[in-house]
């Protein structure tokens, strides 16, 4: 069945579910491995101030670029 015809003949709760699981996993995995990354670039001795606030200003940016990547 091509997808097309699978749009036009299943429910769209059954497709939104199909479609949007997969994505949510997705956001799911990268902001847990966001939190994780923080906790570590943190942790460093005597950097760990500075890096964080590295990290800071880098993510929103390379976020609006991905999300624009993405389109």
């Amino acid at each position: 069945m091509k997808h097309q015809d699978e749009l036009a003949i299943k429910p769209v709760t059954r497709l939104l579910i199909q479609y949007s699981v997969p994505a949510i996993i997705g956001m799911m995995v990268n902001a847990l491995y966001n939190v994780v990354d923080r906790m570590f670039i943190g942790s460093i001795p005597g950097e760990g101030p500075l890096a964080i606030t590295g990290v800071g200003m880098t993510m929103p940016n390379s976020t609006i670029i991905l999300a624009c990547g993405a389109c």
